[in-house]
């Protein structure tokens, strides 16, 4: 019996030392991720049976000699290495809110997002999650003419139209995978919180060669654009988000856009297909195996996609490559990202998403609308399963989209603003007024006392008019965010006193620099916002910063 004991304790020591120093090189990362996550994900149910196999054999009888110390030292190291390993789970709760607070351009505080209805802690004792009764899912919906063209549609029972949606994309090195195996602790709560959750299926290498993940990314994004009004979805409020392999394809869906590369057949021009976020769980955001990036795996990324995803040489088709990689596509109107990345994952590397974070940022500026999260002693897929670690990234996510859904989306083109719109903004004949110690005074006066400044208002975005109980919404969410920033501002208004044109409340705005005032007025979709002097209100348009 001490034998079986030695072997049952062997096993636990190599599970519990890879998930706590998991390899990071050549083959061995795989094996570490296939021997370290249970180690990882598990350490509390590798502790109880450790600990109900030390009680089985103390009362059965250890013998004595070098055996019996053996035996002891392994039971010591399994059972503190997975105190530790239990331990990193509240650590990566505290990093989590943390990082969601300090990483992106203003904070979003997970206590917001509080009480969580799936994800809550007595549920990491069960481990595997399992749906409730609430949750209604429609399975295997048809959106394109492959077998493997089939979603799934989550919500809760109860009723109700125009609620957002989140667009959930497996992971599986594009090779294999399932709509119904990942991030169900993810959906889960989506769903229980009011989210439509649609969870779809693709197209698979070897068989089908890319670019048909993509293609049939993109067919489901149109699929749901067109439909899914009809279960209770909103079109225009549209989250995407994917593990791995997914998180490639969300974080290249959602930065392609309108462009007509990999539209669907018939669809070119016809469907919006932007989305307002997307969330990227330990994704494959570089498909160039860039070295920096890849740091030592990109050996085996190369030889996958050369082999079985993409069937290319990249040396001699380094463009097919380049243009699949999230990383080379970002732009100055790529939407708001979430990344959330594991520090001990062997399978992708933190520094993958630390080089799309940084790209992102040396393109759209320090104030862009990414927040980045790292995990302490994570592993890659660590969301397939219950802990405090997944309840505070389940949050995080939560707390992203609810704010993605909740503001207007930015356009890439909007046309210039309209001449009629132009002679209204000047001032005169606009009114400008600024709330200065319970005073209401003209911007220039104020500039003269303060300095310069920048008004913006979100009102009436850019499209459509919107109603006054719209409006007070949108200037509500509007200065929420300028508190979240720590920005100084001001209450204003702007109004055209020859019409009842427009009447738009709004903030000035101290201490912010003119490219950051344009993004803002951009990000809530304005013809244009002022900057204020104590000579006057100039005009500037929220494309290019000109003066109109």
């Amino acid at each position: 019996m001490i034998w079986l004991a030695l072997l049952v304790s062997t096993f636990f020591v190599i599970v519990t030392a890879t998930a706590l120093k998991p390899a990071h090189r050549g083959p061995l990362s795989v094996l570490a991720f296939t021997v370290g996550w249970p180690g990882g994900e598990l350490a509390g149910a590798t502790l109880f049976a450790q600990s109900a196999w030390l009680a089985f054999m103390l009362w059965w009888g250890v013998p004595t000699g070098w055996i019996r110390t053996t035996w002891f030292v392994e039971v010591t190291f399994v059972v503190l290495g997975s105190l530790i390993l239990m331990g990193s789970w509240w650590l990566a709760r505290r990093t989590t809110h943390r990082s969601m607070k300090s990483s992106g351009p203003f904070p979003l505080n997970l206590d917001d997002v509080k009480p969580m209805n799936f994800t809550r802690w007595w549920r990491s004792l069960v481990i595997l999650p399992f749906r409730s009764r609430d949750i209604h899912v429609v399975r295997n919906v048809k959106y394109g003419p492959d077998v493997r063209n089939r979603l799934d549609l989550m919500s809760t029972t109860r009723s109700g139209t125009h609620r957002p949606v989140l667009f959930y994309i497996h992971g599986g090195a594009w090779i294999y995978g399932d709509k119904r195996e990942q991030a169900r602790p993810m959906m889960f709560e989506f769903a229980r919180r009011g989210y439509l959750v649609v969870a779809i299926n693709y197209r698979l290498s070897p068989r089908h060669r890319w670019p048909a993940q993509i293609e049939d990314a993109r067919l489901a994004l149109a699929w749901v654009k067109r439909t899914i009004a009809a279960y209770g979805g909103d079109p225009d409020r549209i989250v995407v988000a994917g593990g791995s392999a997914g998180g490639h394809l969300a974080a290249l869906l959602s930065l392609i856009g309108e462009s007509d590369q990999w539209r669907p057949a018939g669809e070119i021009g016809q469907t919006d297909l932007s989305v307002r976020g997307c969330i990227s769980l330990y994704g494959v955001l570089d498909m160039t195996a860039d070295t920096d990036a890849w740091r030592g795996h990109e050996r085996g990324l190369k030889v996958l996609l050369e082999q079985t995803v993409m069937g290319h040489s990249l040396a001699k088709h380094t463009e097919v490559f380049r243009l699949a990689s999230p990383r080379e596509r970002i732009a100055a109107d790529a939407p708001p990202f979430l990344l959330l990345q594991g520090r001990s994952d062997t399978l992708v590397d933190y520094q993958v998403a630390r080089s799309f974070a940084g790209r992102y940022r040396e393109l759209l500026g320090d104030d862009a609308p990414l927040w980045h999260v790292e995990l302490p002693l994570t592993q890659h897929a660590y969301d397939l399963s219950h802990s405090p670690r997944t309840t505070a990234t389940v949050a995080a996510a939560v707390a992203f989209a609810d704010w993605a859904v909740s503001t207007d989306r930015p356009e890439a083109n909007e046309s210039d603003v309209p001449p009629h719109l132009v002679a209204a903004y000047q001032s005169p004949p606009a009114l400008l007024h600024v709330e200065h110690e319970d005073v209401r005074i003209t911007a220039t006066q104020l500039a003269e006392r303060r300095g310069s400044f920048f008004v913006v208002t979100p009102c009436n975005p850019i499209g459509h008019s919107t109603s006054t109980s719209q409006n007070e919404n949108l200037v509500h969410q509007f200065r929420t965010e300028l508190d979240d920033r720590h920005w100084e501002w001001l209450p204003s208004e702007g109004a055209d006193p020859s019409s009842d044109q427009w009447n738009e409340p709004g903030a000035a705005i101290f201490g912010i620099t003119d490219e950051q005032a344009r993004r803002l007025a951009r990000r809530w979709r304005q013809y244009a916002y002022y900057e204020v002097t104590a000579h006057g209100a100039a005009v500037r348009s929220a494309i290019d910063g000109r003066v109109i």
